[in-house]
């Protein structure tokens, strides 16, 4: 497990008054799993960078239909809404002329492999 040498406490107040997200300490990266943050101005503000990650349609649906939920998603629900959503919130924040970068799933992983071995700043 690697240690965090640095948390600035002001950035983290911040970000712990923002909706539910997941966070995964990685060195000096937190990782935050969600949507909401990318396209909103005042907690963008607090991050040093911020990357959408794409999958593609195939790997989306494979790891949605993988996932164990009380109530089992309706059929037609994948291609129905939350496709659909996940390419209209990608639209909005391209648009958005927010600093985003887009990364692929795959580069995702690697960037976050560098970062944790120091290779990255």
């Amino acid at each position: 497990m690697l240690q965090i040498q640095y948390i600035d406490k002001r950035r983290y107040k911040q970000l712990h008054n923002y909706a539910p997200f997941s966070l995964v300490w990685l060195k000096t990266c937190i990782i935050i799993d969600g949507l909401v943050h990318l396209l909103s101005r005042p907690l963008l503000e607090v991050f040093d960078k911020s990357y959408y990650i794409t999958v593609s349609y195939e790997e989306c649906k494979r790891r949605r239909s993988t996932r164990q939920y009380t109530v089992p998603d309706p059929p037609g629900l994948f291609d129905g809404h939350v496709w659909p959503m996940s390419l209209k919130h990608r639209r909005e924040m391209e648009s958005s002329g927010l600093n985003i970068g887009m990364l692929q799933l795959v580069f995702f992983y690697l960037f976050i492999l560098a970062n944790a071995l120091g290779i990255l700043v």
